[in-house]
């Protein structure tokens, strides 16, 4: 039954989150897309939909498409902000900033990248230089001289205490690796936290579609320990990110008793990820594919559910992640002139 509350605290987000659902762009536009011969056509396609503003003046070259990448990613991240500011009540407030802050975790995670990489390139191509949620001037942290010099340019942020743990692995490795999964670990359980002080109606949604998403991260990690890193059984589960839906540490375990690579997921491909039996360990393309699909697919129905929750909110948010990831895919496939199959499979 609707309660006043319930009506108060998403009428609004839910009118304005209809409207912005409505500029998504058609399985239609998608053929078109997919059936153009070049960037240009592209362009005149998406020309009189949401994306027209901000195609104008690209060409074919990378360059350009650098910049279409970061435009994208600006405007979506506008477009949440439009969610998180039509939301009144302060937990679901709350959860909506958790979640724009993915894309600060992001942003931090391709600076650490070029800091480490110490490239020769112009940073600003490939970073924001957007303020997300807190004011970390990024540009700083790449130029950085040190680890330590990044702790402490992040002194007093979320991520200061989760690069301090990672200090030591990363000091023995050189591996940026400890860092980004350290990073991760620490986003998802404040995400997982903030879920758990919800309703119990909005807590059930968050909760499945934020444990889907960290399903997919963990079957992804153990994937990658599997054919690449051999490390002991107790430094993988020391990483698995807590607040699973139907991935657990238990599982992993068991997992990570089979030597077999065929046999990566045995543990894994039971109950609605049963369809991974199909798939070689060693196939990570398509393991991804499928867990993107499957959180989608969940996505796309709570989208259509009851409208005074906040999971129409969070599918929302979901659709557009991803057709911003297949904008850029798509773009990025004609540029390097793959086949039409190999990119149009993406669309469906």
């Amino acid at each position: 039954m609707l309660t006043v509350r319930q009506l108060a605290r998403y009428a609004f987000a839910n009118a304005r989150m209809r409207a912005l659902l409505s500029q998504l762009l058609s399985q239609d536009i998608w053929k078109q897309l997919y059936q153009a011969g070049n960037i240009q056509e592209m362009l005149e396609i998406l020309k009189p939909t949401a994306y027209g503003p901000l195609l104008m003046s690209l060409s074919e070259e990378k360059e350009d498409l650098l910049v279409l990448e970061r435009k994208l990613k600006i405007s979506e991240i506008e477009v949440h902000r439009k969610l998180v500011a039509s939301i009144s009540g302060k937990r679901e407030n709350k959860l909506l900033l958790l979640l724009l802050q993915r894309y600060e975790v992001e942003e931090l995670k391709k600076a650490l990248r070029l800091w480490h990489g110490k490239p020769s390139v112009k940073t600003d191509r490939y970073l924001l230089g957007e303020k997300i949620i807190l004011p970390i001037d990024f540009n700083q942290i790449v130029a950085a001289g040190s680890l330590e010099e990044i702790i402490q340019l992040l002194a007093k942020t979320d991520y200061e205490e989760s690069l301090k743990r990672a200090r030591v692995r990363f000091q023995q490795t050189d591996s940026l690796f400890f860092l980004e999964i350290c990073l991760d670990v620490d986003y998802y359980q404040r995400l997982v936290t903030a879920a758990e002080k919800l309703s119990s109606s909005d807590q059930a949604i968050a909760r499945m579609l934020i444990g889907l998403e960290i399903d997919r991260e963990n079957i992804n990690w153990l994937v990658r320990h599997r054919l690449y890193y051999r490390s002991a059984r107790e430094e993988f589960l020391e990483w698995i990110i807590p607040g699973g839906e139907h991935f657990h540490p238990e599982k992993a375990n068991l997992s990570l008793g089979i030597e077999d690579s065929q046999k990566t997921l045995p543990e894994v491909t039971k109950g609605p990820y049963q369809s991974l039996s199909r798939l070689s360990g060693e196939n990570f393309f398509l393991i991804d594919r499928f867990l993107h699909e499957f959180l989608l697919h969940q996505a796309k129905k709570v989208l259509g559910g009851f409208p005074f929750t906040i999971g129409p909110l969070l599918g929302y948010l979901i659709l557009k992640r991803q057709e911003t990831r297949l904008l850029l895919s798509c773009f990025y496939g004609r540029m390097l002139s793959l086949k039409q199959e190999a990119t149009g499979e993406m669309f469906y």
